[in-house]
C-alpha cells in the first residue's frame, strides 16, 4: 500500500476569504467587518431595548448575544478553515431529519430528480454509488436547505452541486486512498469547499466509516518521512468522527479518505429500516467564482467527470 500526498502546488489563497497566514497563534481573532457587525448588532437591539421598555429590554439583548455569539462561531470557523483546511458547521435538526426521508426516497427504484454514478477511479469503497441532485427538483430544492445554512459559514461561496454518498459492503485500508476533490493546479487553496453530512447510521462507530484527513501543517510533517514508511505517515492523519448535525467542512485541495470499515458496520437492530447496513452522506460542493476567475473551468470539469448534472 502506498500514500500519494503532495503539498497543493499552489499555496496563495483565492481573494475574498481570510488568508491562510491569518492563523490564531499569529493573534488574527476577531476581524475588523466581524466586530463592526457585532457592534451594530448588540446597538441596534439595546437602543430598541431601551425604547420598549424593561420587558423587552431583556428579551432585545437575548437576541443581540444570540446574534453575536453566531457570529463568533462563524467567525472562529472561517480561522479555523484557513489555519487546517478543516472545520465543523452545525445544522439544525429539522433540516438533517428532512434530508433523511429524502434519503429514504431517493434510493427507491422509482425516485425521480436524482442522476445516480459510480465512482470511476480507483481509490473508493467498491460498493460506493453517488445520487446527485438534478437541477429543478424536489430533491434540488431540499439540498438547498441545508446548503443555505452552510452558506452563513462560507461567504462569497456558491453551491455548485450536491449529492448523497451511499456504500454497503465493506471498505479495506487498500480499498480508500487519500486524495483531493479538486487537484488541479489551476484550482488554488480556498476557493473550493466541501461540506460531508451524516445521515445514516445515526451514530457512527467509532473507529469505522468516519473520515481520515491531514491538516496543512499534517501534510507538511509527514513529508519529512521516507515513503515507504506508510504507517508513519498515517500517523500524521486526523480522524473526524461524524456526528449527528454536524458538517465536516473541508478545503478543495485537503487529503481525505473513507475511513475503512466492515460489511456490518452500519447495520440497525431493526432490519426493516429502509437505511440498515448503508453508510449515508450528503456531499456539497462550493466554489468561489468571481468574474475574472481562472478556475471554475476545472471545477466544473472535475464534477462533471463524477457524474454531476453540471451544465
Amino acid at each position: 500500500m502506498e500514500l500519494f500526498l503532495q503539498v497543493p502546488a499552489r499555496t496563495h489563497p483565492a481573494p475574498g476569504f481570510r488568508s491562510a497566514a491569518c492563523r490564531p497563534a499569529l493573534g488574527c481573532r476577531i476581524s475588523g467587518a466581524f466586530r463592526g457587525l457585532a457592534g451594530g448588532v448588540l446597538g441596534a437591539a439595546g437602543a430598541a431595548a431601551v425604547r420598549t421598555g424593561r420587558g423587552l429590554r431583556q428579551r432585545g439583548f437575548q437576541r443581540a448575544g444570540a446574534a453575536l455569539a453566531d457570529l463568533q462561531r462563524i467567525d472562529e470557523f472561517q480561522q479555523k478553515l484557513a489555519y487546517d483546511g478543516f472545520a465543523t458547521a452545525l445544522l439544525p435538526p429539522e433540516v438533517v431529519e428532512k434530508l433523511r426521508g429524502l434519503a429514504v426516497e431517493a434510493f427507491a427504484e422509482e425516485a425521480a430528480g436524482f442522476q445516480r454514478a459510480k465512482p470511476s477511479a480507483q481509490g473508493f469503497p467498491p460498493r460506493m454509488e453517488w445520487h446527485w441532485a438534478s437541477e429543478g427538483t424536489d430533491g434540488k430544492t431540499v439540498f438547498k436547505e441545508a446548503a443555505d445554512v452552510l452558506s452563513q459559514y462560507l461567504p462569497n461561496f456558491n453551491l455548485v452541486a450536491a449529492k448523497f454518498i451511499v456504500a454497503t459492503g465493506e471498505c479495506r485500508p487498500e480499498d480508500a486512498r487519500f486524495h483531493q476533490d479538486f487537484e488541479s493546479p489551476n484550482v488554488p487553496l480556498l476557493a473550493t469547499a466541501t461540506a460531508l453530512l451524516p445521515i445514516w447510521p445515526l451514530a457512527f462507530p467509532e473507529k469505522e466509516g468516519n473520515l481520515e484527513y491531514y491538516t496543512w501543517d499534517d501534510l507538511m510533517a509527514s513529508k519529512k518521512v521516507d515513503a515507504t514508511q506508510v504507517e508513519e505517515i498515517l500517523a500524521f492523519s486526523r480522524v473526524h468522527r461524524y456526528v449527528p448535525g454536524e458538517a465536516a467542512v473541508f478545503d478543495g485541495k485537503l487529503f481525505h479518505r473513507t475511513q475503512p470499515f466492515s460489511e456490518f458496520a452500519f447495520a440497525s437492530e431493526k432490519e426493516s429500516e429502509p437505511l440498515s447496513k448503508m453508510r449515508v452522506l450528503v456531499s456539497y460542493y462550493f466554489a468561489q467564482l468571481p468574474p475574472d476567475n481562472v478556475w471554475e473551468g476545472d471545477v466544473r470539469k472535475t464534477l462533471a467527470s463524477q457524474g454531476a448534472p453540471i451544465p
